[in-house]
């Protein structure tokens, strides 16, 4: 319907609505302090809204930062931290934002099919997973953005989904064959 919506979980009710530029949104974030929200779709752009405790109802705001560098839609988007998002796309590649400046800070560029799912590791936010219609699984780490660190395949078909198993060193994933696979990384 065009809109970003937050919900409050506890009553069931809508918290805040904000009209969006493109309403083909498929994918959406919230920052660890809950301060930042992120959406973005069909118009290859990471739309970045800050929201306050106060703001609730219909709300018009533009959004606070806008990261737009993708070549083709995007598909999901992850917060590192308060300062940094990492945003995966229909062109094949992940990008690592600095919100504040706008600023792409590393490319992740290994897979060869869209990026549909992105995982950041809670107990190392150095690393993250990446799931992608090229069948494959990625583990990248930030330091080290132009290769991936391991790779996983195992999968006939696109990866929609991919988390990290509450026991590291593991995670799992999801794809369209309606197959799921545990993958240690050791």
């Amino acid at each position: 319907d065009g809109k970003l919506m937050i919900w409050n979980a506890n009553t069931k009710q809508k918290r805040l609505a904000i009209p969006m530029k493109s309403s083909w949104v498929m994918a959406g974030a919230i920052s660890p302090s809950g301060q930042l929200v992120s959406c973005g779709g069909l118009d290859n752009v990471c739309s970045v809204y800050k929201v306050t405790s106060s703001d609730s109802g219909f709300v018009d705001k533009p959004p606070y930062q806008e990261l737009a560098k993708h070549e083709g839609y995007l598909s999901c988007c992850r917060f590192q931290n308060e300062e940094n998002i990492i945003t995966a796309s229909g062109d094949s590649t992940l990008m690592r934002w600095d919100v504040e400046t706008r600023q792409e800070r590393e490319s992740f560029d290994d897979h060869t099919g869209d990026v549909m799912s992105v995982a950041i590791n809670e107990h190392n936010p150095n690393t993250f997973i990446s799931g992608s219609c090229d069948a494959t699984a990625k583990l990248w780490d930030v330091r080290s953005p132009h290769r991936a660190v391991m790779s996983f395949d195992g999968h006939e078909s696109d990866i929609n989904t991919v988390a990290w198993f509450p026991a590291q060193p593991a995670f799992g994933t999801g794809c369209d064959g309606a197959t799921m696979r545990l993958c240690a990384v050791r």
